[in-house]
């Protein structure tokens, strides 16, 4: 560590020719200072003002300054231009008078700083103090010098006080802030914890898809209604009504958070408006279709696939969890939230999907994207993969199956009974009776008789 050096101040004597020689360089310095300063008063009058001692004596020790008063440390003298000029040539605040500055970074701005630039003494003899710090003027005027001093620093605690007060507090964003960063902060909060992985996936989509790109860049506090407007009949005019919807009721959930967490003081939702979209049910695939369709044995792992769908009436999300034993495929149910305990339904093998078990093992994996294509392929246009689910659920009923065992099967709880979903148990015998009666040739639909 650096020792520190210590200094002594001694007396020194000078003759008149060492202190010529110093006020030239001193004025020469005070030049090269006021070059490169603001000042009211020019260079000139500087220059002509300047002494080094007060008298042009020798040196003479000075007393010790008084804390509780400014002393003039130097004689005042008289110019042409200021004729009765009484502002001492060296002041300060002192220890005092700092104490009540409203803060740190003024009392060290103000600590042994001469004032006597910024002073200047009227016709009348009122003294004014004026200072410019970051673009706010200070002031402070009296007869009496002392009394514009203090007055000066009252006008600093006075506008100090109001600038803060004026201020706002700096806003805490909350994590995190742009639309995009937000919106998966929220999905991954409040939906993930509470719903199944589909849905959750299908918000993700939604989100990357429409959300993200049309408020890229875009921070949660700035979001409009207009905003928002112009995004869903952007998707409306691309003819998506059921995305306009989904994206509307997703926003809407988004900012309601955002107002939760004092991000927005209003949900921009609320001035939204879309119509309402009649959504689509599935539908059964036609007998004849089914029935052509299965009469020929499977050619590719979707045929396999597809037949195993048509004859369980799982969704296609539960593929990959089927387990095969002892004639009958456990199912884990799709629909539930995260934090409830998993939940299983047996379903018996149907004696005509028996045969290809083997194979339908070996494709539980597969991409249900591709699923979804091929079967438009071997289908008419106007179903989709998810109708084979209503197409079992229908079928199996019309050929006189028990209702609330198709219920278990298909993992329907919205019309079970406590007596169906608590207190029922279905026996395996029982079970595989009532999947026997699934039959897709049209000769088994059973006729309804006419109506006169």
């Amino acid at each position: 560590m650096r020792e520190k050096r210590k200094f002594t101040i001694e007396r020194v004597f000078m003759n008149q020719r060492d202190l010529l020689e110093l006020e030239q360089a001193a004025r020469t310095i005070v030049a090269v200072v006021e070059r490169n300063r603001i000042s009211d008063e020019t260079a000139a009058e500087r220059r002509e003002n300047f002494i080094l001692l007060p008298g042009g004596g020798n040196y003479q020790p000075q007393k010790e300054k008084d804390e509780s008063s400014f002393e003039d440390t130097s004689e005042p003298t008289t110019t042409k231009n200021e004729r009765e000029n009484t502002i001492p040539r060296l002041i300060s605040f002192n220890n005092k008078e700092l104490r009540f500055m409203p803060n740190k970074e003024l009392k060290d701005y103000f600590r042994n700083r001469n004032l006597a630039d910024h002073i200047r003494q009227k016709e009348n003899g009122t003294y004014e103090i004026r200072y410019m710090i970051n673009g706010i003027n200070y002031y402070g005027a009296s007869k009496d010098l002392k009394e514009a001093m203090q007055r000066f620093i009252q006008d600093i605690i006075e506008k100090t006080k109001c600038t803060q007060e004026e201020t706002p507090p700096a806003l805490i964003e909350q994590p995190p802030a742009l639309v995009r960063d937000y919106a998966h902060h929220y999905l991954d909060t409040f939906k993930k914890p509470n719903i199944c992985e589909k849905a959750f996936k299908n918000y993700k989509r939604t989100t990357n898809n429409h959300i993200a790109p049309h408020f890229n860049g875009i921070y949660v506090k700035d979001v409009t209604a207009s905003d928002c407007q112009a995004l869903l009949n952007k998707i409306l005019a691309e003819g998506k009504g059921r995305i306009s919807e989904d994206v509307k009721n997703l926003m809407t959930w988004i900012f309601e958070t955002a107002v939760a967490d004092k991000i927005l003081l209003s949900n921009p939702m609320n001035s939204v408006q879309i119509p309402k979209h009649r959504r689509k049910n599935g539908k059964q695939i036609l007998v004849d279709i089914m029935y052509a369709y299965l009469s020929n044995p499977p050619k590719d792992r979707y045929d396999y696939i597809i037949r195993f769908i048509a004859y369980t009436g799982i969704r296609p999300c539960e593929i990959a969890s089927a387990k095969f034993e002892n004639g009958f495929v456990t199912i884990k149910n799709a629909k539930q939230k995260p934090n409830e305990e998993p939940t299983y339904r047996t379903i018996p093998i149907h004696s005509d999907l028996a045969i290809y078990i083997d194979e339908i093992k070996k494709y539980l994996n597969i991409n249900l994207t591709g699923l979804g294509r091929a079967f438009k392929k071997k289908f008419p246009p106007e179903y989709r993969l998810y109708d084979l689910r209503h197409t079992f659920t229908s079928r199996i009923q019309e050929c006189k199956a028990t209702k609330s065992w198709v219920d278990y099967v298909t993992n329907h709880t919205g019309e079970r009974n406590t007596t169906d979903r608590v207190y029922t148990h279905w026996s395996d015998d029982f079970q595989r009776e009532e999947m026997e009666k699934l039959n897709f040739s049209p000769k088994s639909v059973p006729k309804t008789p006419h109506k006169q």
